[in-house]
């Protein structure tokens, strides 16, 4: 059976919608955060058979992963709170031109920085992170 891609359109609401109602492993949390009232960059990618019939759909958006955070090894705490403030700032307002809203980091819960995220807005997903890299686009540098 082949099956083919294409982008969601009108027609597909309902039955979508139905679709995540009837659904007990969809959170209400990841349906709200795909409206694109929320995440702008929101695409609904659909899969389909070679009849028309979407076999799944598939809600995509971007998010900002901060890769790490390099203090000078001289700066004080407050000066690196002061730094961290920001920064968060800095990432909301650049990210935001590109329709990007949330902006993510890895760290673990024992580091001085987790705990200043907690505190600033930052929550803790409590589900497991599952990362795919794509291949590198041949040519690219």
């Amino acid at each position: 059976m082949n099956l083919f891609f294409r982008l969601a359109d009108e027609h597909d609401s309902q039955p979508f919608a139905d679709w995540i109602g009837q659904s007990t492993q969809i959170p209400v949390e990841d349906v709200k955060a795909s409206l694109k009232e929320n995440n702008p960059t929101s695409v609904t990618l659909v899969i389909e058979d070679g009849q028309g019939k979407p076999i799944l759909f598939a809600p995509t958006y971007c998010i900002a992963m901060l890769g790490f955070l390099g203090f000078n090894p001289d700066s004080g705490a407050l000066e690196r709170a002061r730094a961290l403030e920001v920064l968060r700032g800095t990432l909301q307002a650049f990210w935001k031109q590109f329709g990007v809203l949330e902006v993510a980091v890895l760290t673990k819960e024992d580091y001085p920085v987790a705990q200043w995220a907690a505190k600033h807005g930052f929550e803790t997903e409590t589900r497991q992170l599952m990362r795919m890299r794509s291949s590198t686009v041949e040519g690219a540098s």
